[in-house]
């Protein structure tokens, strides 16, 4: 095959890998490139920290004309999928390719623990599964898995798990992003509400006034269903917190005196 038609189709996997950023999405237009390209089946599998597990979408079909079925493959379970989400390479098994897709700076010490591990406890080839994803070194970031491959698309394969890999390492920066918007925009929600806050209690004088405009004001712009303001009382080394007034809704109990919160200082383990 000329380098100039393998070049035309490693291209069209990367558009396919790089116009979105969604996992998902790029999951989908992989399967959908491949099966294009002459692939009789391809399947994804990503691996997922919490549940140690390889959640792959497997496609049949050609085009836009698949069909997709989800699976979850554990680590600790023997397959094939399992051994070439270790192995440093391509995986041929009769007409199926599994192409580990392996993150940036790659040492491949999983794939021989015996002889590369560095760490305790060193991982072998029986425990890998439970050690190495612990590991600081650990990148692998899935399989890609393809079936009836073409002999014209073989050669492409290394790189076509390279570009998984920088898709899916896209679409973590992403997600990480949105993550850091997400967080920054609750904490600007949170400023100007404690803003708003502050505005709304120096308006009142009286201790009385000030109390019950700071617990009105949590209630409305925090949606708590009740608030209860506690005051410092007692002398010195006898000092204990009691309820002062609640606001319910739009109800108001004033309980100085005769609340049940009464709660010693020194039970506190603010205090200790």
């Amino acid at each position: 095959m000329r380098t100039s038609g393998q070049l035309e189709i490693l291209g069209r996997f990367q558009r396919a890998l790089l116009k979105d950023l969604e996992p998902v999405q790029i999951l989908r237009n992989l399967l959908e490139v491949a099966t294009d390209e002459g692939v009789e089946r391809a399947a994804l599998f990503l691996y997922h920290r919490e549940t140690r597990e390889l959640v792959g979408e497997v496609a049949s079909g050609r085009g836009r004309h698949y069909t997709v079925s989800a699976i979850a493959l554990p680590l600790y379970a023997k397959g094939h999928v399992q051994e070439a989400f270790f192995a440093e390479g391509p995986v041929r098994r009769g007409e199926e390719w599994l192409l580990p897709v392996v993150g940036e700076e790659a040492s491949y010490c999983w794939a021989d623990p015996e002889a590369r591990c560095t760490v305790r406890p060193r991982a072998t080839r029986e425990t890998r599964f439970l050690v190495c994803p612990s590991c600081a070194y650990f990148s692998p970031k899935g399989v890609l898995s393809l079936e009836g491959v073409p002999q014209t698309l073989r050669p492409l394969l290394p790189l076509l798990a390279q570009l998984t890999a920088l898709a899916l390492k896209n679409g973590e920066l992403l997600s990480e992003r949105n993550r850091a918007l997400a967080e920054l925009s609750r904490h600007a929600e949170a400023l100007s509400h404690v803003s708003a806050l502050a505005r709304e209690v120096v308006k009142a004088l009286e201790p009385a006034a000030v109390l019950e405009t700071l617990a009105q004001a949590l209630s409305e712009r925090f949606g708590f269903f009740r608030v209860t303001v506690a005051l410092v009382k007692g002398e010195e080394g006898k000092d204990y917190l009691e309820g002062y007034l609640t606001v319910r809704g739009k109800d108001v109990y004033w309980t100085e005196g005769i609340s049940h919160i009464r709660l010693p200082l020194a039970s506190s383990p603010a205090s200790r």
